[in-house]
């Protein structure tokens, strides 16, 4: 390389730091939403004092945030100069992979030491581990919302159930599973004689409808259920206690195995006060359904402003059974409350669907 040469390269990479450190704190900050908080840590930190500064503004000793692909190496770094001097002052964790939460948790009494957390996000854990950590977590009384997702099957969640709905101030819980088996055990919830603060549960995983009544009946306050795989239980009609929740508004259900007279009486039973009812289902007798639809919102649904389904159909294949299905949900009711319906086609299936529910 000749001397000039050298003289403009250093010139060039003299211009891009002097424009960098030129723009202004407010456009710095658009630039880094879309960064990691590591790497805006281990990228501009002991840079000079103005980016020092900058950073601290930035609270990123607030919020840690692990990637699933991090090595070691990086979380090491990472847990030396942010993490492990900040625990008490850290609101948020995002743990990425089994690896890291086994460091950050390493006794599971370490949760304790971060008395100010208000969300916790593990993507990735094993069901004894999560045991462990939510067991010695109900003193963590600003802990707001948890997210957990189990990368091991489990026969039983009850116990995971029991220890979050004794969380004392929660308010947002989601879990993802698999399970070997569709059922939880009926009792999983019977004897808590708590009343959970969680408002929004979401739960993807098979879920049995024979737990739906002892989880509620834990969550008074409860404003938005989604469960992604509502299986049907062995209860019958009078097994199940009636439990009213007046301020749950909305749920959102994928069933599986659960036919239209088992879905009315859970309706019944427990989501009278729903204002939003989405549902995902499979049957090929749809037009039958109108009439006890009409009854069912009628008599059971006052508040119902949105009636969101999409039901797979794998049967019907006959263009006069689509025809007739349509037509039943075209009477004065669903037209009266503009609820409008359609079919499209998938190459194994038909689809019929909620046209813009929500208007």
């Amino acid at each position: 390389m000749s001397k000039r040469q050298a003289v403009d390269v250093h010139f060039t990479n003299k211009k891009i730091k002097s424009s960098l450190e030129d723009l202004a704190n407010e456009i710095l900050y658009e630039i880094f939403v879309y960064l990691n908080h590591f790497h805006i840590w281990k990228g501009f930190s002991d840079l000079n004092q103005r980016f020092d500064d900058f950073l601290i503004s930035l609270k990123l000793t607030d919020r840690v945030h692990t990637s699933s692909s991090m090595s070691k190496s990086d979380f090491d770094y990472y847990h030396e100069k942010l993490i492990s001097s900040n625990m008490n002052q850290i609101k948020s964790l995002h743990l990425a992979n089994l690896f890291i939460v086994n460091e950050m948790f390493s006794p599971p009494q370490l949760i304790n030491k971060y008395v100010q957390l208000e969300c916790l996000i593990l993507d990735q854990i094993n069901i004894r581990k999560l045991g462990a950590i939510l067991r010695l977590a109900q003193k963590l009384v600003n802990l707001r919302r948890l997210s957990v997702h189990l990368i091991d099957c489990a026969d039983d969640l009850s116990r995971i159930f029991e220890y979050v709905l004794k969380l004392k101030n929660i308010q947002s819980f989601e879990i993802n599973y698999q399970m070997p088996s569709s059922n939880f055990t009926s009792s999983a919830f019977v004897d808590l004689r708590s009343s959970s603060s969680i408002e929004i549960l979401t739960i993807n995983g098979r879920f049995s409808c024979d737990s739906l009544d002892g989880l509620l009946s834990n969550c008074p306050r409860l404003r938005q259920l989604t469960i992604h795989e509502l299986v049907r239980g062995d209860y019958s009609n009078e097994d199940f206690t009636t439990c009213h929740l007046k301020q749950l508004e909305s749920i959102s259900f994928t069933l599986n195995n659960i036919d239209m007279h088992y879905l009315q009486m859970l309706i019944e039973k427990f989501f009278r006060h729903i204002q939003i009812l989405q549902l995902t289902m499979s049957d090929y007798n749809i037009y039958r359904y109108t009439r006890i639809w009409e009854r069912l919102i009628t008599n059971f649904l006052p508040y119902l402003r949105v009636f969101d389904i999409r039901i797979s159909d794998l049967m019907c294949n006959l263009q006069m059974l689509q025809d007739k299905a349509l037509e039943q949900f075209q009477s004065s009711f669903w037209i009266e409350n503009q609820w409008y319906f359609d079919w499209f086609l998938q190459p194994s299936k038909k689809i019929f669907y909620s046209t813009n529910p929500y208007r």
